[in-house]
């Protein structure tokens, strides 16, 4: 994967970086491979990847805990 740095007046996001951390989980095809570890949803509604995923971009954001990445979920 190559990345390319350049400049911008452009404004950015402080959540910028969660392209970049996307892009790197799924170059190193991390959530297919932390699924042998993650427990199967009972409900059937989400995997455990899904989940993972979510908890692992939301401390990328800025969240500390479960009860700040409900925040970010309401964040534009």
């Amino acid at each position: 994967m190559d990345i390319k740095v350049a400049a911008t007046n452009q404004v950015l996001s402080p959540r910028g970086g969660l392209v970049l951390l996307k892009k790197v989980c799924q170059k190193l095809d991390l959530f297919a491979k932390a699924s042998a570890f993650l427990p199967k949803n009972k409900k059937g509604n989400k995997s455990g990847t899904d989940k993972f995923s979510q908890i692992l971009y939301g401390f990328h954001a800025g969240a500390e805990n479960l009860d700040d990445l409900e925040r970010l979920a309401f964040d534009p």
